[in-house]
């Protein structure tokens, strides 16, 4: 682990989130400014000691220098500075790139041989001293069908770069490829091509801009990204004010946790720019809560539930002043810490729905635990969550302060865990917005955007990206398995689960397990009976949210696709985020029925503890209100149907949460009897 510069955790590379491009140094305009000129070497000079001279005042010490055997003069550029400044080279992360090649005024020619990768490895090596990172280097020119032959698993050029980074070839840790399409993206994601051999994707900032859905995808795979070219394919009117190239800076640096932006400029006074528009996003993240009502903006009321707002939720600006080291040097007694967890996970019924774990499942959740804290990592946690706000109703696709508050509760428990274990609780929210449109329809696919679009959104501004992280099911799939194949499954669980369900209802649940429908579900995976209390629960579920909106048997229908999913998930481990350990699963819902296994390490807790209000709603069921209690305003949880119907007893507020970098807008009735 690097200290004070940046820090490397399994694939994730992490380091102060601005690094040096070095296309400029190329001796020839590879930038495409009318006005270049070749840098000097003491411009050069210049750039690069100045940046660590930034870096040193972030508290940072290593410098990300990217460079290319295709960028003309730079590496030799480098190598030169090097030579002057040889102890400066254990303070720079060298990462260079091949496959392209410069010739003349050519900078598009491909050469993805073993003989080249081999070649300018040594020249770059021969140059730099040193390579920590080694990319691919792609251009828009280059064709999918090319990448499908460098690709492939069993091609030399994968076999020699899996060999360079396990022989450590030169330095080199990490292997990266550098994008310039979305089409190119796009293709080797859904071929599966970024696999373990990768730690690293550059690509060009415009493309996650863009494509939200490619940026997401990535955010599955767990790549460190490296950004480029913020300006050169930025709106020209927004990069000519210094607010304009701001905002540019604040869209890229919030688009990826843990994203390292490239400056590829060889003006010292641009350079100085672009570290203090980095240094005002990393000490601005907090967010400022504000709240309004247009039509009377003078109602004392509204600084009044500003205010109790505000203070209810301060600590999700506090920045933690926890001092690793001391937790590092810290004898602490693993048993203890694995128990402490543990409850801090189970809570009490003021956090829990329902009952504590019993021995077996409380054993199963410490062995969890163990592992985690064996390896001082954080523990992975799990939930599912609901794509929309589920209402018959025209605001089903909007967040609203419901989601805030579950946010909190994570929040919260995290700190909790931290207390006593530094590293704490990684949160992974799975966005059921596949299984929401095989369950409810494929017309709702707006509707799931809109919500889960706000709801990410949500998560960037109030600044948690670190400890939480929402995964649309959508992209997972498309990720990680043959999205033809799910579908196949998906449809066999659903007619083999309504046949059995059909037939027992008719007949009778009591000796179902004889049934050929019972059998043929059992083959599947399904080795439980769908019994009465199961059956009412969802029933009742659906007729409490949805009214006389469906009938019976569409109600039926739906809970049968829903169980399908449930068994899908089971059947291809869809909810998995590591390869070595089961994750604790948290739920805002209490489930009923389904395989015993699914409850293994579950623990189901309350949106807001029993002392804020005793009412408990999961967050895309409820509509977040405020009453007035203690002459306080406080968070409570009503359905949007009761909202609607007692419309009357509601007064509304809107609620702004804003950073530098965006803000939300939503509306919050609050009743004060």
């Amino acid at each position: 682990m690097f200290k004070k510069n940046g820090f490397i955790d399994d694939r994730k590379i992490s380091f102060f989130p601005l690094g040096l491009g070095t296309a400029s140094l190329a001796g020839v305009n590879m930038v495409n400014n009318k006005n270049y000129t070749r840098p000097s070497d003491k411009k050069i000079e210049d750039l690069i000691n100045s940046s660590f001279k930034h870096l040193k005042k972030n508290g940072s010490e290593i410098l990300m220098i990217d460079t290319s055997s295709q960028y003309g003069e730079s590496e030799k550029r480098i190598g030169d500075y090097i030579k002057k400044y040889p102890k400066n080279l254990s303070r720079m992360f060298i990462c260079t790139k091949w496959g392209l090649k410069f010739k003349n005024n050519d900078f598009s020619i491909q050469d993805y041989s073993l003989e080249n990768l081999n070649l300018s490895l040594k020249n770059s090596l021969e140059i730099l001293k040193k390579i920590d990172l080694l990319y691919i280097h792609t251009n828009p020119a280059v064709k999918t069908k090319t990448l499908e032959t460098v690709m492939s698993k069993d091609s030399e050029i994968i076999n020699r770069l899996n060999e360079i980074k396990k022989k450590r070839v030169g330095g080199i840790n990490f292997i990266g490829i550098s994008i310039s399409t979305e089409k190119n993206l796009e293709f080797l994601i859904s071929k599966k091509y970024l696999s373990s051999l990768f730690d690293v994707i550059q690509l060009n900032a415009n493309i996650l801009i863009k494509r939200p859905d490619l940026e997401r995808q990535l955010k599955i795979l767990n790549k460190t990204i490296i950004l480029n070219s913020l300006y050169r394919k930025s709106d020209e009117k927004q990069r000519s004010t210094l607010e304009g190239r701001k905002k540019i800076f604040f869209n890229s640096l919030s688009l990826n946790n843990n994203v390292t932006l490239l400056t590829g400029t060889s003006n010292l006074t641009h350079l100085e720019e672009c570290f203090k528009i980095v240094e005002e996003f990393n000490t601005n993240k907090t967010f400022k809560l504000t709240c309004f009502i247009k039509e009377d903006e003078n109602n004392p009321i509204v600084k009044k539930i500003e205010k109790d707002l505000s203070k209810y939720f301060s600590n999700l600006n506090q920045i933690s002043k926890r001092n690793f080291d001391l937790y590092q040097n810290s004898k602490i007694n693993k048993k203890e810490t694995i128990s402490y967890i543990a409850n801090c996970f189970i809570g009490s019924l003021k956090t829990r729905i329902g009952s504590a774990p019993d021995i077996d499942q409380f054993k199963i959740l410490y062995d969890i635990i163990e592992y985690y804290v064996n390896k001082n990592i954080p523990i992975d946690t799990i939930l599912t969550w609901g794509p929309k706000k589920f209402f018959s109703g025209k605001d089903e696709g909007f967040i609203d302060l419901s989601e805030v508050l579950s946010l909190k509760t994570l929040f919260d428990l995290n700190n909790k865990i931290s207390e006593k274990y530094f590293p704490g609780a990684s949160f992974t929210i799975f966005i059921e917005d596949f299984e929401g449109k095989f369950i409810e329809g494929e017309n709702l696919d707006k509707i799931f955007d809109t919500y889960i679009t706000s709801f990410e959104k949500l998560l960037k501004i109030i600044g948690l990206s670190n400890v939480i992280k929402i995964v649309r099911t959508g992209d997972l799939l498309k990720t990680n398995f043959d999205i033809k194949q799910i579908n196949l499954k998906l449809n066999d669980n659903y007619l083999k689960l309504k046949k059995y369900w059909l037939e027992s209802e008719k007949k009778g649940i009591e000796g179902s397990e004889n049934y050929e429908t019972y059998k043929d579900i059992n083959k599947i995976g399904w080795y439980e009976k769908i019994g009465n209390d199961t059956r009412e629960y969802y029933l009742n579920r659906l007729d409490r949210m949805l009214g006389n909106t469906k009938t019976r048997e569409e109600k039926i229908d739906m809970t049968v696709r829903l169980l399908s999913c449930v068994l899908i998930h089971r059947q291809f481990g869809v909810f998995k985020v590591n390869d070595f350990k089961d994750p604790v699963k948290l739920s805002f819902l209490k489930i009923s029925g389904g395989p015993k296994k699914l409850m293994n390490g579950r623990i189901d807790i309350r949106t807001l503890p029993t002392n804020i209000s005793r009412r408990h709603i999961a967050a895309w069921a409820a509509k977040g209100c405020l009453k007035l209690k203690n002459n306080n305003y406080l968070p409570v949880l009503y359905t949007w149907r009761e909202v609607y119907e007692n419309k009357s007893n509601f007064l509304k507020i809107k609620i702004n949460i804003k950073t530098i970098f965006d803000e939300l807008n939503f509306e919050t009735p609050f009743i004060t009897n």
